[in-house]
C-alpha cells in the first residue's frame, strides 16, 4: 500500500549486496547521479554487472556526457526501468526520451522535476509521452535551490499536492520526496504521515533508518481499521444501502472505496486475528 523506493549509490558495491538483504524495499534505486563522482560511472556500471539485478530495479541516470554509453551498457544488463532528474524543460526532457527509445522500446520512466520550467511544463510532458512515464516525484532539494525557494514545509506542501493531483489526473504513480533526515524519528513520521494525506503511496528513501520508520509507520490505527470492517460489513449484508448510519457518522456509496483500502492495509499491517 506504500511503496518504499530505496536509493543506493551504484559507486559502492558493498551498499549494493546489503540492499538485497534489508527487509522491506519494494523497488531499488541503484544510483548514478547525485550520490556518486563522474569519475565514478565506469566503476559503478562495473558493480552493477557484478551484482544480482532485478525486474524491480531502477536506476537514476546521469544527465551528463556518459548517458548514451551507459544507457546502452544498461540495456545490455537488463534494466528497463529508469529515473529522468534535472532535465531544464520538455525539450531537453524528449531529447532524453529519445536516447532511451533508439535503443530499446519497452521501458518506462519516473520524472524527476526539479526546477521551476519543468514543473510549469510537466502536464505536457506528460501528454507528450503517455504510455512510458510511470511515475512522477519532486526532487525538492534541487527545485529549492533552483528557484532561491525555502526547503520547508510550509514551502513545500503546495508543491507536493500539486505533483500528487497532476499523478491522478494521469493516472501514474505520485512517489513523495526523499528526506535528509536520517536520526528525527518524529519529524521524519510527521513527513511520512503528510505525504499520504497528500495522496502519496510511494516514497524515495535514502537511508535504513527511514526504510525501518516507513516499515513499522502505522498509517491508520487498530479503531479506524475495525471501524471501516464493521461498515463494510453491515453494506456488505445489503448492497442496495445507500446511507449507512454507524456509530454516530454517515457513510455513502462513495465511502466504501476507501473503507476497504483502509480494511486491506489493516489486515496486512495488523493481521486478521486482532
Amino acid at each position: 500500500m506504500f511503496a518504499k523506493y530505496f536509493f543506493v549509490p551504484a559507486s559502492n558495491v558493498n551498499f549494493l549486496n546489503k540492499s538485497l538483504s534489508l527487509v522491506g524495499i519494494d523497488f531499488r534505486v541503484l544510483d548514478f547521479e547525485d550520490s556518486i563522482r563522474s569519475s565514478d560511472i565506469n566503476r559503478s556500471y562495473e558493480n552493477i554487472s557484478q551484482i544480482k539485478l532485478l525486474d524491480t530495479d531502477w536506476v537514476r541516470l546521469p544527465i551528463n556526457e556518459y548517458l548514451i554509453e551507459l544507457v546502452i551498457a544498461l540495456y545490455k544488463s537488463g534494466i528497463k526501468n529508469f529515473i529522468i532528474p534535472k532535465f531544464h524543460d520538455k525539450g531537453e526532457f524528449g531529447k532524453i526520451m529519445n536516447i532511451l527509445l533508439k535503443y530499446r522500446k519497452d521501458f518506462k520512466v519516473i520524472a524527476l522535476v526539479e526546477n521551476a520550467k519543468a514543473y510549469l511544463q510537466l502536464q505536457t510532458i506528460l501528454e507528450e509521452w503517455t504510455g512510458y512515464i510511470y511515475g512522477i516525484s519532486l526532487g525538492s532539494h534541487d527545485f529549492a535551490s533552483s528557484t532561491n525557494l525555502k526547503h520547508g514545509e510550509k514551502e513545500l506542501f503546495n508543491l507536493r499536492l500539486h505533483i500528487s493531483l497532476i499523478a491522478s489526473a494521469n493516472e501514474i504513480m505520485p512517489i513523495d520526496i526523499a528526506s535528509m533526515n536520517i536520526s528525527d524519528e518524529k519529524e521524519y513520521n510527521r513527513e511520512i504521515q503528510e505525504g499520504f494525506d497528500l495522496g502519496y503511496r510511494a516514497k524515495f528513501i535514502l537511508h535504513p533508518f527511514q526504510l525501518d520508520l516507513v516499515n513499522k509507520y502505522a498509517f491508520y490505527t487498530i479503531d479506524e481499521v475495525d471501524m471501516a470492517t464493521q461498515v463494510l460489513d453491515i453494506f456488505n449484508r445489503d448492497e442496495s444501502n445507500i446511507v449507512i448510519k454507524h456509530k454516530g457518522r454517515i457513510y455513502e456509496k462513495p465511502h466504501i472505496s476507501s473503507l476497504q483500502k483502509i480494511q486491506k492495509w489493516g489486515e496486512k499491517f495488523y493481521g486478521t486475528n486482532r
